[in-house]
């Protein structure tokens, strides 16, 4: 035997094994919504199976695929006839800001019906045959010819979660475009995060080299817990560097918070060991934005720190 047939039996008995665990289903007697209770009962739990990402926002969520592939053996056990079709289709072209610069993408908002049947009694339905459909709406951006099949996956899987109440663990109503980006970074994010192209600005967008962690402190800095340097390193990445008015930002929320110019520098090269230039964008950047804020330096008098909003020029101070 080969190994193609023998994976192929292989799976066949896996699937086999799989249809002989599930319970048992309703009589053949059975209404219709006594047949969907029994398929909400026995669903189980989606997992997060994939990584969506794009829009300044990257998360995990449950696909299309491992809906139906979960929810189409009770239906079938049960004898539900699932029929979708698509109510409306809209498309427009919209103009999409990305790392590349601007771009004309697909837009694509669809209305799926859906609509589950008693295989045993077609009359009976729900919604009932003479009445519209359930209504579920999928939204897709796409730059090929792929955003409308984008949309119609998207607005039939959480058609079939919605009237299931399948849990997927995803918090939709939570999430909101660029959650990754906080208030320092959100506003100012580079243009280009590949190696060797420039931004805007002139900056070349290189790779941010990693770290190197020292919690020993400085003087100026022996009132912050070694761990909030840790933290930092946690999320550090290598996709990107700071642009110049992100690295402004910095300086301009230290300095504020009664931090000099010259120290920002010299705690970022002692705790960090990467230059003001070299800080990742995101949430490592964020993160040590917030860190100065929050451990504003103690000084002996109120001559000594800076007037409040008063900024050291980056641009003016050398760490290369």
């Amino acid at each position: 035997m080969t190994a193609k047939k023998k994976t192929t039996t292989k799976q066949q008995s896996s699937a086999a094994e799989e249809e002989a665990r599930l319970p048992e289903p309703p009589s053949a007697e059975a209404h219709l919504f006594e047949r969907l209770l029994w398929v909400q009962k026995h669903l189980p739990t989606f997992v997060q199976d994939v990584t969506v990402r794009g829009g300044g926002a990257n998360y995990k969520a449950t696909s299309h695929d491992q809906v139906v592939a979960r929810a189409k053996p009770l239906l079938v056990r049960a004898g539900v006839l699932v029929l979708s079709e698509v109510l409306s289709h809209e498309h427009e072209w919209r103009k999409v800001v990305t790392n590349n610069g601007e771009r004309s993408w697909h837009w694509h908002e669809v209305v799926v019906g859906v609509r589950f049947v008693n295989a045993y009694v077609p009359a009976q339905a729900y919604p009932p045959l003479d009445q519209p459909p359930m209504k579920a709406v999928g939204c897709a951006l796409d730059t090929q010819d792929k955003g409308a099949g984008k949309a119609v996956s998207y607005a039939k899987k959480y058609g079939l979660l919605l009237a299931l109440l399948g849990q997927t663990g995803d918090f939709e109503e939570e999430r909101v475009d660029g959650e990754d980006a906080g208030p320092y970074e959100r506003e100012s994010r580079p243009k280009s995060r590949s190696t060797g192209k420039r931004r805007s600005n002139g900056q070349q967008s290189e790779k941010a080299p990693m770290p190197t962690l020292n919690i020993e402190p400085l003087e100026s800095t022996a009132h912050i817990d070694g761990a909030a340097w840790s933290e930092v390193v946690s999320l550090w990445h290598d996709n990107g560097v700071i642009n110049e008015q992100q690295r402004r930002a910095l300086f301009k929320a230290a300095t504020d918070a009664g931090w000099k110019g010259q120290e920002v520098l010299d705690v970022i090269h002692h705790h960090l060991g990467v230059s003001s230039k070299a800080l990742p964008w995101g949430k490592p950047f964020d993160k040590l934005c917030e860190l100065f804020v929050a451990y504003a330096p103690p000084r002996e008098s109120e001559d000594e720190a800076p007037p409040q909003g008063a900024e050291e020029q980056p641009g003016e101070l050398f760490d290369d």
